[in-house]
């Protein structure tokens, strides 16, 4: 499987990187220095591009740097330049192995792109970004906690809350009433950690008949509210996180994260598989085998957030912690993930303890459904020679799709996206884009390598983070903003209908307005029915 569910070729992996890497920086200035060997035609319509032949001509702090070392020669006044900045300067280092192992190791990781696209090649990142400096540790008034729902959960939950100690995170459980010994468990390490492990059951009341996320969400919210801790992390019990920094405690890498300007971090997930039928865990062991879960989906996992007072982790099912001006780390923290340890506890999670307590949240939110299509005979043994082996060496070897989720031939960001068809915009006409969501994220992406936008524009503006490397700004910037067509990308008819009537009253000329309709193979815009 390895190879075949990646890029085949470097610059696409590359363009992935600056892509994610910009966009989460909020930068839109890329210096090339150096001649790819492959067209970098996979960047961001927002990305300016300025190809220098001096590395000197790297001035804007604002920018990014991309270097591509093509051919045998002398890379000292480059390796010089880039010293006297090394903590100041975002950049990437590519080209012949030889060579960029030979001025540019110190630098830091040395990753090997042929891992990934079979071409041999080899990667250095460069900047304090990438790069946590040794000897940084967070002070004892800087505290992360990990809050952790539980049912069911008693032969991982001790190991769980052990990591996260070892990591100096401290730990409240809330058991959803277990009918096992996961409450019992947690409650002997509160009792031996009292300043550092809680646990609560929830509700107060006692146990119900069906499961109830929403109200569970809302309390984690409660909790991140009434505690004095500067980053929380929404955590599952049968999950671990990995800094993307080796042998770094996870409180240190939070700590160092903040201390950048980041308050919210994104989680990439591998999810591990049985492969044998035997009844050891392969809970937190190597040797063990995973997929990549996020390949090809639009899926995000914000769980780690700073404490800004603002919290909202119900409305999107726990996948995303929306906090007031996010600003999202380039780098990710993996979450090694294990829902199915062996084979009897599988079937007893899907069967037993989920589907049927999870049918009537379904049923009302539409969420917990990855689950509903196993049946009594469903085979929870995967090939092993359709995974990736988990072992000493995947954290280097697999660096780039575990902590920046890059390099996939399904990246999300890259993807095909429905053309648009009957467009009402013409050549040359300027566009402005109402709408953030998945509708407004796709007219972006297509409108925005045939028009010129000039503004993108949301209500909930204050919590999206720069997308695209184009920022998402409030829609009272359209009455200062003179575009020839605005495109309202909103889903549901009877808003966008609304918002139509929103803009005309705040002046906006009815003739310039666009609605958007999404058919089986493509997206149409045009007029607004009234």
């Amino acid at each position: 499987m390895n190879r075949r569910v990646f890029h085949d070729n470097n610059a696409r992996i590359i363009c992935d990187l600056v892509n994610r890497i910009m966009c989460s920086m909020e930068l839109d200035l890329l210096f090339v220095y150096g001649n790819p060997p492959e067209q970098l035609s996979g960047l961001y319509s927002a990305i300016t591009v300025e190809f220098i032949d001096n590395i000197e001509m790297v001035n804007d702090n604002n920018s990014m740097l991309l270097m591509y070392i093509n051919e045998d020669a002398d890379y000292s006044f480059e390796r010089e330049w880039l010293r006297n900045r090394y903590m100041n300067i975002t950049a990437i280092i590519w080209g012949n192995g030889g060579i960029v192992d030979a001025y540019f190791n110190s630098f830091g990781t040395l990753h090997n792109l042929e891992m990934l696209s079979g071409n041999e090649a080899k990667m250095v990142l460069v900047g304090g970004v990438f790069n946590m400096p040794f000897l940084v540790f967070a002070p004892e008034d800087f505290r992360v906690l990990a809050i952790i729902h539980i049912y069911n959960e008693e032969d991982v939950i001790e190991n769980t809350i052990r990591h996260l100690r070892e990591h100096d995170v401290d730990v409240y459980c809330i058991d959803n009433w277990s009918t096992d010994k996961s409450y019992e468990k947690v409650l002997k390490l509160a009792e031996n950690e009292a300043d550092h492990v809680f646990v609560e059951r929830f509700p107060k009341e006692g146990g119900t008949e069906y499961y109830d996320w929403y109200h569970q969400l809302e309390r984690t919210e409660e909790i991140s509210k009434e505690l004095n801790y500067q980053w929380y992390i929404h955590y599952d019990a049968d999950e671990i996180r990995i800094p993307p920094w080796k042998q770094v405690k996870l409180r240190d890498a939070i700590y160092y994260i903040d201390s950048l300007g980041y308050n919210i971090i994104e989680n990439s997930v591998i999810d591990f598989k049985l492969t044998t039928e035997s009844d050891d865990s392969i809970f937190m062991r190597d040797n063990t085998f995973f997929v990549f879960r996020n390949m090809g989906r639009r899926s995000r996992q914000l769980k780690t957030w700073k404490n800004v007072g603002e919290i909202d982790l119900k409305s999107s099912g726990g996948h995303v912690a929306r906090i007031p001006y996010p600003r999202v780390f380039p780098l990710k923290i993996l979450n090694r993930h294990y829902p199915f340890r062996f084979l009897n506890q599988a079937m007893d999670k899907v069967f037993k303890y989920r589907n049927p307590r999870y049918e009537k949240e379904h049923r009302e939110r539409g969420w917990h459904g990855h689950y509903n299509c196993y049946e009594e005979k469903h085979n929870f043994i995967y090939d092993a020679d359709e995974c990736f082996l988990w072992d000493k060496s995947t954290f280097t070897a697999y660096y780039i799709p575990l902590f920046f989720e890059c390099g996939f031939k399904t990246d999300i960001d890259q993807e095909e996206l429905a053309p648009i068809a009957e467009c009402e915009i013409y050549e040359g006409e300027t566009v402005a884009i109402y709408g953030a969501g998945k509708y407004g994220m796709n007219v972006y992406r297509k409108l925005s390598f045939s028009h010129k936008v000039i503004a993108w524009v949301d209500q909930d503006f204050r919590y999206f983070q720069t997308m695209y490397c184009k920022r998402i700004e409030s829609p009272e910037i359209l009455s200062k903003t003179d575009s020839d067509k605005v495109v309202i990308a909103i889903k549901d008819s009877n808003t966008a209908k609304n918002v139509m009537a929103e803009l005309v009253s705040n002046g906006i000329d009815k003739n310039k307005l666009l609605g958007i309709t999404s058919a089986r193979d493509e997206i149409i815009v045009g007029r607004i029915s009234q």
